[in-house]
């Protein structure tokens, strides 16, 4: 079974993507169990999603905003207060804006019986999971490519790695890299990881723009990290340059380059 953790802040455009994400779930041959933290601090009518067999839904709610990681947590230790971890194998992190292609879930959980941690890529246009092309992962994968819609992973590690850092994320001290910081933990522990190089997560494309918006976050992640190995430290350079580089052509302050401990 997948445990789904998603966190939404209801508005028009998210409760649509709500009933997106649903229905491409309804299209999984394989047993789901879903929490949804809803928060809500502008009064909306909760969504009425859809459950099946196969499919069951767990709300949360709030009627108040928090950051992405502080969700995250709230919803962790939501399952692991109620025994719901003992039901699952896998879990994922699904933001409300993504989805699945048809009998996605299924088709990966192979290679998760295998390698316990498996990562793709995602688009507005996702593919169609069909064979298993799967490639060893690198510390470059996961660094470019692993994201909070794009990683599945074992429920046995997931447990080892604990809680997401609070103070990274959409709405935390420093914004984004939280799903880095976790993907990289689990990484470390495992030094095993299934990297699939195809678009299979429905998701919007990347934006270039957003590069120095969310750079603190993944920085101060890699930070954490850099000493763990060298193919970390070696990232953590490489991103140290990009911000170097978004100082001088665009809005990136200098300080941002200082918060790393």
């Amino acid at each position: 079974m997948f445990l789904l953790l998603t966190t939404s802040i209801l508005n028009d455009a998210a409760i649509a993507n709500l009933h997106r994400l649903n229905a491409s779930l309804l299209t999984q041959n394989f047993p789901i169990y879903h929490v949804i933290l809803t928060q809500n601090p502008d009064s909306y009518q909760p969504p009425i999603l859809e459950e099946a067999d196969n499919y069951t839904i767990d709300y949360i709610s709030s009627d108040t905003m928090m950051s992405l990681s502080s969700a995250r947590n709230i919803m962790l230790k939501h399952c692991l207060d109620n025994g719901i971890f003992e039901k699952v194998s896998y879990v994922a992190f699904p933001d409300d804006d993504c989805w699945y292609t048809e009998d996605f879930l299924l088709t990966i959980s192979s290679e998760l019986a295998n390698s316990g941690f498996v990562f793709t890529k995602y688009s507005s246009i996702p593919q169609k999971l069909v064979e298993t092309d799967y490639k060893e992962a690198g510390y470059r994968d996961v660094v470019r490519q692993a994201s909070s819609n794009t990683i599945f992973i074992a429920k046995e590690i997931v447990m080892e790695v604990g809680l997401f850092d609070e103070r990274l994320g959409v709405g935390a001290e420093f914004n984004g890299g939280e799903d880095l910081d976790f993907a990289l933990r689990a990484y470390v522990l495992t030094r095993k990881a299934s990297f699939l190089d195809k678009h299979c997560v429905g998701h919007r494309d990347k934006i270039d723009d957003l590069k120095a918006k969310y750079f603190q976050g993944s920085y101060i992640a890699l930070g954490k990290q850099k000493f763990k190995a060298f193919g970390i430290f070696f990232q953590f350079l490489r991103k140290l340059m990009i911000g170097i580089y978004l100082i001088v052509f665009s809005t990136l302050t200098f300080k941002k380059l200082l918060v790393v401990k």
